[in-house]
């Protein structure tokens, strides 16, 4: 389905494989439900790319997904006190092994943990805000403990956070330090970073450095991406 307005509730197939629901809007499809959600549900499901925009406080889930290997989700918010509503929809993908995630603002709630992405190996991060001491990111390499690549695409994040300013490569073992270096993914072996010309990347190179001091085969690469704008032909000629 792609550029479909969406006024429906359930999206159900025992036998569905892939699923793609690209530059769709998602309405109010609860008709005064005060859930208002959208499910799907399909068990077989190999494949799913979700790019939706959502409106009128639209939660989207997926449930039953135990076949699920790769999935690309994108799901815009209409305000930033919704970015629970994207929490909600990770929930449901615990057996992907190959997951991109776009535009995540996610703020974790401590209270409802999501389940340990037991599967997850590949893991995309492009055009997410990390938050202001990189939530999204310790979140999610804190419950894959089978990652092997993650890559940080044009990731936004607080420059100024407490928690790791400035010494983020301190050879004292702080409670900061500590907190930095939790992470259950041992079979880490590939991290990049790319960036834009202009981006202050210091702070997660420092971050994923400490990282890299306890998993010594993991290989950390920058990749900075250059964005100026050239001139046509036909500009130039004008």
């Amino acid at each position: 389905m792609r550029k479909c307005l969406i006024y429906f509730q359930k999206i159900t197939s025992p036998s569905l494989k892939n699923l793609t629901m690209d530059g769709s809007h998602a309405g109010y499809v609860g008709f005064g439900d005060p859930l208002n959600q959208l499910t799907i549900t399909a068990p077989h499901l190999a494949y799913l790319h979700l790019n939706l925009e959502t409106r009128d406080h639209i939660l989207v889930l997926v449930n039953e997904m135990s076949s699920l290997v790769k999935a690309s989700m994108r799901v815009q918010i209409s305000h930033p006190q919704e970015v629970s509503r994207q929490f909600e929809l990770l929930r449901g993908l615990f057996n992907v092994t190959s997951l991109e995630l776009l535009g995540f603002s996610m703020m974790v709630p401590d209270k409802k943990p999501i389940k340990t992405f037991k599967n997850l190996t590949t893991l995309l991060l492009d055009e997410c805000d990390l938050g202001d001491k990189f939530q999204l990111l310790r979140h999610l390499l804190r419950n894959s403990p089978n990652l092997v690549r993650l890559v940080v695409k044009f990731c936004q994040f607080a420059e100024g956070s407490k928690r790791w300013k400035g010494k983020a490569r301190s050879k004292k073992k702080s409670s900061q330090r500590q907190d930095v270096v939790d992470f259950n993914c041992s079979k880490l072996r590939y991290t990049g970073i790319v960036y834009k010309s202009g981006d202050n990347v210091r702070q997660l190179v420092n971050i994923l450095l400490d990282i890299s001091d306890h998993l010594p085969e993991n290989v950390i690469t920058l990749t900075k991406v250059n964005t100026t704008v050239y001139p046509s032909e036909d500009s130039e000629s004008e």
